[in-house]
């Protein structure tokens, strides 16, 4: 319990650390990116020490961690001075909602180490390649971390999320046996608070309610309060949690069918129709639920030479890939395209999905046929851009970016583009031509 409590505790201190970050990037959110303020702490405390490290400037020590994430909290809070009374005044006025994403994330996370211990065991399939990884990286004082198959080589792997995890691990003192499974139930946490919070922006949005909760009113024409906080409304907070349950926890209906396999319903030719190979060799013993060992793998596998992993079976498998590492870091990139973003995004011919009240400027979707195209190449742009949004407002901040002067000489910040959701949906959000 005490390893769970001082991972809890590290990501509380990394969320407040970059809260003001998370506020001011997330602003035209409704619950301002508060839900993305730990794995944006936990982003750019990593990506800061990879950068110090890799150019030796630090080496990757515990030391070199405390220092960066008090550096950051320190610039965080001081560039943020003039919008902390915005700050204090958002979280007093939707504190229950603060609340719902805190008891959110704790109970994720307390839910799936519970379920890690018992069977904690760091064997079978390749955990003890991950395994090598994160230990090579928590190891290696100077980057790239030393390639834990061939000595005398650097790694030759993408390994920034074993590098956040490394990261972690040497900020809590724990050994690195222990933080593995600690790592599995994080991104568990983060992915259920990411999804929450994406599904209930686009719901509080599409309600025409404020981001700060008090101005405009609901669709349905019931006027809100002018002090109004978030959470007056159930049907945003319900859609939230119906959208963390179908991200990180729903499958695919191979489950069902396993069961209905298993009792001994449907004709083994509808069986053989249906092609679910890995099912097939499953025994028909007349109760509900598979007796096969890891009868469970088979959802991994229903489309015939094809690896189809989601969420939760990543999770129960527990194997600690870079695509799973990185689950919840992608909600929280994908949540915030800022108007830099925005204008890299429309250089490259992509266009975000507009929310209620967006700027017409931005145009409509794109046809059909170019949307799966689109949805890959939006893959590559978020993290550097996100960090280049950081550089222009700390520089904003520091008085270095333009102004620009009223015809009356008062002068003004310059005009900043409406900030939107990712589209997150991009493969099945389009009108057919000719539609409404």
């Amino acid at each position: 319990m005490l390893p769970l409590l001082i991972w809890w505790l590290l990501l509380e201190i990394l969320g407040l650390a970059a809260l003001p970050v998370a506020f001011r990037l997330f602003r035209s959110l409704p619950d301002r990116g508060y839900a993305f303020a730990r794995p944006l702490g936990l982003l750019l405390t990593s990506y800061t020490l990879w950068l110090l490290v890799t150019f030796g400037v630090l080496d990757n020590t515990w030391g070199a961690c405390v220092l960066i994430v008090l550096g950051l909290a320190a610039a965080a809070w001081l560039l943020a001075r003039p919008q902390i009374a915005d700050l204090l005044g958002f979280l007093r006025q939707n504190l229950r909602l603060v609340v719902l994403y805190e008891v959110l994330f704790l109970g994720a996370f307390v839910l799936w180490a519970l379920f890690k211990a018992y069977n904690p065991e760091i064997s079978a399939t390749e955990k003890p390649m991950d395994f090598a990884f994160l230990n090579a990286i928590f190891r290696s004082r100077h980057f790239p971390p030393v390639d834990p198959w061939l000595s005398g080589y650097s790694i030759s792997y993408y390994y920034f999320g074993y590098l956040m995890m490394a990261t972690l691990t040497k900020l809590s003192g724990l050994a690195t046996s222990i933080t593995f499974n600690l790592s599995i139930a994080l991104v568990f946490a983060l992915t259920i608070t990411g999804a929450f919070s994406v599904v209930f922006n686009l719901v509080v949005s599409s309600q025409g309610i404020s981001k700060s909760g008090n101005q405009g009113s609901r669709k349905s024409g019931s006027p809100m309060r002018p002090d109004s906080p978030l959470t007056d409304s159930p049907i945003p907070l319900a859609a939230g949690l119906l959208g963390a349950f179908f991200v990180a926890v729903a499958g695919n209906l191979e489950g069902l069918l396993d069961a209905l396999h298993t009792r001994g319903l449907g004709s083994p030719a509808f069986w053989q129709w249906l092609g679910l190979k890995e099912m097939l060799p499953h025994a028909v013993t007349g109760g509900w639920l598979p007796r096969d060992n890891w009868w469970w793998w088979a959802a991994s596998r229903v489309i015939s030479g094809e690896i189809d992993e989601f969420p939760f079976f990543s999770f129960l498998l527990a194997d600690l890939h870079p695509h799973v590492l990185l689950d919840g870091d992608e909600l929280t990139l994908r949540a915030r395209p800022g108007p830099d973003v925005l204008g890299e995004l429309a250089h490259h011919g992509l266009r975000p999905l507009a929310l209620p009240g967006a700027d017409p400027s931005l145009g409509e979707p794109e046809p059909a046929d170019a949307g799966r195209e689109q949805l890959d190449q939006t893959r590559q742009v978020p993290v550097r851009h996100l960090l280049g949004e950081l550089v222009h407002e700390g520089a904003d901040r520091l008085g270095r970016r333009g102004r620009r002067r009223s015809p009356g000489g008062v002068e003004q910040p310059a005009q900043r583009a409406p900030l939107e959701l990712l589209d997150l949906g991009r493969r099945h959000a389009h009108r057919p031509a000719g539609g409404p």
